[in-house]
């Protein structure tokens, strides 16, 4: 599929794809993978960024990989915060301060509360920028790791994308329902005082790489070419 795209458009959507991984990045490090690919040369230390993606999730080998990204792609994994955030959603203030009040003694308590400290934040209820931007990171690892192959590691990525795209308006509301998501899927849920500064925030906040080269509805279709017949029409 990715052969089919002349080498600009390519070049483009690469620069893209990197950008929507920049969640899952931190340091001067993380900044630089956001301009620069992966090579091999990332897995020669267990303390290098593609080390790291991939560990993070016990992945170690391209089952694991594509077992993986199946689940973050798909609807299941979310469904425990949009139930949470629908139980919330339909009350009044009033109710839900009430409603977390009777939850206190929960075990999943933290959990909600971190659903209704972001209830506003993100009104949709959907995390899907979460695992959206974890599957092209770990795209970008396991294709350099030899655990995938280009092209499948591009439907991947364009699949992540078409679901983001439509997800959200704005590269600030992906970067707010990844946070989100990152404290919610944490081993010990929270409501933060502040975001995380991921490379994302770096990009957000003091690059102008998002506003003037990288639009967030950037097309993702292949260009339509219309050839030529014998007789020139």
């Amino acid at each position: 599929m990715f052969r089919n795209y002349q080498s600009i458009k390519k070049y483009k959507l690469d620069l893209y794809f990197r950008c929507l991984s920049a969640n899952c990045f931190n340091g001067i490090m993380g900044n630089y993978f956001v301009i620069h690919e992966f090579s091999s040369n990332a897995f020669i230390s267990t303390k290098g960024q593609g080390f790291k993606l991939l560990r993070h999730w016990d992945i170690s080998n391209a089952d694991d990989l594509n077992k993986r990204i199946h689940i973050l792609l798909g609807n299941n994994f979310y469904l425990e915060y949009q139930l949470l955030h629908t139980q919330l959603s339909v009350l009044t203030e009033k109710a839900r301060v009430k409603y977390l009040e009777s939850y206190r003694r929960h075990e999943d308590y933290a959990k909600m509360s971190l659903v209704y400290n972001c209830l506003q934040h993100l009104p949709s209820g959907n995390l899907i920028g979460y695992g959206a931007s974890w599957v092209v990171a770990l795209c970008r690892a396991g294709q350099a790791a030899k655990m995938i192959t280009e092209e499948e590691a591009w439907t991947y990525k364009i699949q992540a994308a078409k679901m983001v795209q439509a997800a959200y308006h704005n590269w600030e509301d992906f970067f707010i329902a990844f946070s989100i998501g990152s404290c919610f899927y944490d081993t010990k849920p929270n409501t933060p005082m502040y975001w995380s500064p991921t490379s994302m925030f770096t990009l957000i906040n003091i690059s102008s790489l998002l506003y003037k080269r990288v639009a967030w509805n950037h097309s993702l279709e292949l260009p339509i070419t219309i050839q030529k017949t014998s007789n020139g029409e």
